[in-house]
């Protein structure tokens, strides 16, 4: 069996192929950029309005029988495409696109679960410069710090929390150079880097000191199959990792991020794994997955 793994440039895509080397596959790799080697193909960028065709041509022309997509935007395209795929015997290895909608925006993931008794930070969804202040203040704001990221979470840091913290005792120093765990920005810089009013969705909600902790997950049909978590307090979230699990009708391996407050503990960010720049460290996971759904084909 031909399997095409995309995003070879990304570190994922190394513990992916060390994961299945052993198996019976045979692996192909592929990036948009220019590589050499005897099993890579060279494949269109996601910005090619013609991408899922162009993939589903590749693997009907080299008998490729699975696509496991690395880089968020090809997830997204991909999974939008998998009746298609599947028409011609092709599987993709990617969420749903539904799912998909609602792990990759902040506003989705918080609406979503606010209305399923899943604690999640108090949030303001802003898409103009005048919404700024009002959002700022209903969120505490100057007393209480707030976090700023965009709504959009499609990045391929595997982590989901791009983000500022607006902070008006932030000093010179640390706004030239910023703390990359805690960036920190005031209000008057905000102020002028938005007012221009050519900025995407963002999302402001409240911020926590506490340490977030992360709980992987590998989910089949909306149930949890197996779990690890990261520290004594992932103990705590069994039974909420199960109940978002069937909420959303997971399936496959996922990375579900907490925050514990003074009261409550909030689920912060939920990432599908097998995507991204960070390196993948519990090899177990990844490889439970694939070989279930490689085996289905």
């Amino acid at each position: 069996m031909k399997i095409l793994i995309t995003g070879a440039t990304t570190a994922s895509a190394e513990y992916i192929y060390n994961c299945l080397s052993n198996q019976s596959f045979e692996l192909i790799l592929s990036d948009s950029a220019p590589l050499v080697g005897e099993k890579f193909i060279r494949i269109p960028s996601f910005v090619d309005p013609a991408f899922a065709h162009k993939i589903l041509t590749t693997c009907l022309d080299n008998q490729i029988s699975a696509v496991i997509p690395l880089l968020s935007e090809e997830v997204k395209l991909l999974a939008q495409a998998k009746m298609l795929f599947g028409e011609y015997g092709v599987k993709i290895l990617a969420p749903d696109k539904k799912v998909l909608d609602i792990i990759t925006s902040s506003a989705q993931l918080y609406t979503f679960f606010n209305h399923r008794k899943v604690k999640v930070p108090a949030f303001k969804r802003v898409m103009r410069f005048e919404e700024i202040s009002k959002a700022l203040i209903s969120l505490g704001y100057p007393s209480q710090k707030v976090k700023i990221q965009p709504d959009n979470n499609n990045n391929n840091n595997n982590n989901g929390l791009q983000q500022l913290i607006v902070d008006d005792q932030v000093s010179t120093d640390n706004l030239l150079f910023p703390d990359t765990a805690k960036p920190l920005i005031n209000f008057e810089l905000l102020n002028r880097i938005l007012k221009k009013d050519d900025f995407s969705p963002i999302v402001l909600s409240e911020y926590s000191e506490s340490e977030l902790f992360n709980v992987h997950v590998l989910a089949e049909n909306g149930a949890v199959v197996k779990f690890t978590r990261q520290n004594e307090e992932g103990a705590l979230v069994s039974g909420l990792v199960e109940h978002i699990t069937k909420e959303l009708d997971l399936d496959g391996y996922f990375i579900l991020t907490f925050q514990p407050t003074a009261n409550v503990i909030q689920l912060v960010a939920i990432n599908h794994l097998l995507q991204g720049s960070s390196k993948i460290t519990d090899l177990n996971f990844p490889l439970l997955y694939l070989n279930k759904e490689l085996a289905l084909i």
